[in-house]
């Protein structure tokens, strides 16, 4: 007796076929489209001048984005140097000891949205105010 006759198998045999068929036509539709629009590239049809703008848009964008990283990273390197010489007293690289409080109070009042650094600000200025000319 032969495998093909039996039913299951003869059912199978059909539908590996036609996946197989359906596989084979699928990669020769993959393989024509490719091939036409690497064509199309090579004859300056997929290089339009709206790619080349966009293109060179993308890139200035790139490029700012990289040069507001950058600036950004030495802020914060600018920032982080700043506060350890302030409140890093003995030189050591680290916040211990003593200069743990104060460094956590700074911190706390720049949480909170206070500027530490100005100080007291008791609704007044010791300055005079300016006077506003007023015109004829």
């Amino acid at each position: 007796m032969r495998l093909l006759d039996r039913p299951d198998l003869a059912n199978l045999d059909r539908f590996l076929t036609r996946v197989a068929k359906v596989g084979l036509a699928a990669m020769l539709a993959i393989a024509c489209l490719n091939w036409t629009a690497s064509a199309c590239h090579a004859r300056g049809r997929g290089n339009s001048a709206m790619t080349r703008f966009y293109r060179q848009a993308w890139q200035k964008q790139a490029q700012e984005m990289k040069k507001q990283m950058a600036a950004e990273q030495k802020a914060q390197q600018e920032r982080q140097a700043a506060f350890m010489k302030r409140f890093d007293t003995n030189g050591n690289g680290k916040i211990d000891g003593k200069e743990k409080g104060p460094a956590q109070k700074y911190l706390r009042a720049l949480e909170l949205g206070k500027n530490p650094d100005k100080g007291f600000s008791g609704g007044f200025s010791a300055q005079p105010a300016a006077k506003s000319r007023s015109s004829k």
